[in-house]
């Protein structure tokens, strides 16, 4: 089921497209390949970047050779042409991240997005 915003963020997308025009920003950390004249709007001075990392995770205290098998497979998997062709139609850029880096991340995000989703009625 799509959400409104969602329905909205892809009419905008699809119009873009169509009418081959650009937006006034980027959400990404860079600017886009596919339209390198636009800014980002952290370049515009928002300080906002949103992106949309691709991230696995696994249970507390996951056998470190599990986690090690399936990093792997996923490392081979997002460097196939492949996948890479297909982000680059959907105009997103690679985000590698180790499991350390990963776990970093998510950690350092959860409480901003947990305080987001409790100021919008999303979560008690």
């Amino acid at each position: 089921m799509r959400t409104p915003i969602l329905r909205l963020l892809c009419a905008a997308i699809c119009a873009l497209l169509i009418a081959a025009a650009a937006p006034d920003a980027t959400w990404g950390e860079e600017r886009t390949k596919r339209w390198p004249q636009v800014p980002t709007l952290k370049e515009l001075g928002y300080g906002i970047v949103s992106n949309s990392p691709y991230g696995s995770a696994g249970p507390r205290g996951i056998d470190p050779k599990v986690v090690t098998i399936l990093h792997d497979a996923i490392k081979r998997a997002i460097e196939d042409p492949a996948y890479v062709r297909t982000i680059e139609r959907l105009d997103q850029e690679p985000w590698y991240r180790s499991s350390e880096q990963y776990t970093r991340y998510a950690r350092e995000l959860f409480p901003t997005q947990k305080a987001l989703m409790q100021s919008l009625g999303l979560k008690r």
